[in-house]
């Protein structure tokens, strides 16, 4: 009898060892995501696990760049058109088994897009046999989560004898290498609402936001091996009518990731095996209206006093004469809601949003806008001249891209073509006198004859 209850105690003294023993690992598991912690760090930049193994905060997996497979196919050999284009759905089967030669449909590949293809819509005789296809777009999205970068993207043409006659692709090598922790979505906005790196033309929103989600920016140059988390914004800008899709950082800083190996079990190599979930927005119903770069409309005074410092003159009589949008149009334009003023013989336009002058046409009835030592400059150093328009350009529109500037004389004496990253100028002054004849922004570019 008394050997039996030493035996029962000696199992219960080995279970109470497993137990701390479990425990303790346990709490190597829960605790070993703090290890090595980044300097200035805090805890609510790291991604913690609880006691069974599951992932408690708002991260996501860190890929890993190890290059770019890019494919490329043609066919236009395929039957003559026929009237059997087939249907949204019937393209994503038959798309699935146009790729099977050349190594399948990519696991992490999304539908992003089915239209009409180019062949549909015209096209040179010699690929009239293309009428009717489909072209299907997709985005490299691991764990449902989009990429947009230099690569990442796949379009796939079916013909009318629904087989394969393009094929594009550019797909990331990923490996998944560990987490690294994403702000709110709500966070992302505010920063983006400050970021006074913003550059025309769309450094002014009116957005009507319809969805938001976690994806991936791949840098454009090598200066991360790593995808770089963002929060994606499907969004309309009111202000233009159009549709605007966003991409703000969403990570906190690059070196706060947490590398698979380093700081976890060797047993857990991907999202899955934590049953990672993917982060949803905070952003709620009455959240999705967000003026950004501007505080709104600037009205009639605030039109008159951009005016006023454009000319440097605040005595000057102006006329307003209302406000109206300028959607599409081909050719060179500024497109966008913008109000017109007149003073003397002078006319304007302003940007309604931002309060930037976007076109003026002068003389002396209400300007006295001039570079005295321009007129030299022509004549005798033309580099000199270029770089006074430069200036005078960036004193004038705040959000011209001051590192990415190209100055070109458009062969008349005076008369300036600048081009930056997002807009261009046509800027003419009287090459005698050195005063401002005139000043146009534009923001969209065509080649389209009117």
């Amino acid at each position: 009898m008394t050997e039996n209850k030493n035996s029962s105690l000696r199992a219960i003294a080995i279970i109470g060892c497993i137990l701390v023993i479990i425990i303790a690992a346990g709490s190597v598991f829960l605790l070993s995501s703090e290890k090595d912690l980044p300097l200035n760090s805090t805890s609510d930049t790291l991604c913690h696990i609880d006691w069974f193994g599951n992932l408690e905060d708002s991260c996501v997996p860190l890929f890993r760049i190890n290059g770019i497979d890019t494919f490329q196919y043609v066919n236009f050999s395929g039957p003559q058109w026929k009237e059997n284009t087939p249907s949204p759905e019937d393209s994503k089967i038959l798309a699935m088994t146009a790729l099977e030669p050349f190594g399948g449909m990519p696991p992490d590949a999304a539908v992003e897009s089915i239209v009409d293809s180019l062949w549909s819509i015209g096209g040179t005789s010699g690929h009239r046999s293309g009428l009717g296809n489909r072209r299907l777009s997709y985005r490299q999205s691991p764990y449902g989560m989009p990429i947009y970068g230099n690569a990442g993207d796949m379009w796939i043409d079916l013909n009318s004898g629904r087989n394969l006659s393009v094929l594009s692709k550019k797909w990331y090598s990923l490996e998944e290498d560990g987490l690294v922790h994403v702000i709110p979505a709500s966070e992302a906005l505010r920063r983006f609402k400050e970021n006074s790196e913003r550059t025309s033309p769309d450094s002014q929103y009116n957005l009507t936001i319809h969805d938001m989600k976690p994806g991936y920016s791949a840098p454009s140059q090598n200066t991360s091996v790593y995808l770089e988390p963002v929060w994606v914004i499907n969004a309309t800008n009111e202000i233009l009518g159009t549709p605007q899709l966003l991409i703000i950082p969403a990570g906190t800083i690059p070196d706060q990731k947490e590398l698979y190996g380093k700081n976890f079990f060797g047993i857990i190599r991907n999202f899955s095996q934590l049953n990672g979930k993917v982060p949803q927005p905070d952003i709620t119903s009455e959240m999705h209206k967000y003026l950004i770069g501007t505080t709104g409309p600037i009205g009639e005074e605030g039109t008159q006093e951009s005016i006023r410092a454009f000319l440097n003159n605040h005595l000057v009589n102006q006329t307003y004469q209302g406000r109206t949008v300028r959607l599409y149009r081909c050719g060179n334009e500024y497109l966008g809601d913008y109000s017109v003023a007149s003073a003397g013989n002078c006319s304007f336009e302003v940007d309604s949003y931002s309060g930037m002058v976007i076109k003026a046409f002068v003389d002396n009835s209400c300007s006295d806008i001039r570079i005295g030592n321009l007129p030299a400059a022509i004549k005798n150093d033309p580099d000199s001249a270029r770089k006074l328009i430069a200036d005078f350009a960036r004193k004038q529109y705040r959000q011209y891209d001051a590192q990415d500037v190209s100055v070109f004389p458009m062969g008349w004496d005076g008369v300036y073509y600048l081009k930056g990253k997002s807009v261009l100028f046509i800027i003419a002054f009287d090459p005698v006198s050195g005063n401002l004849q005139g000043y146009q922004v534009f923001n969209h570019h065509s080649d389209l004859s009117c």
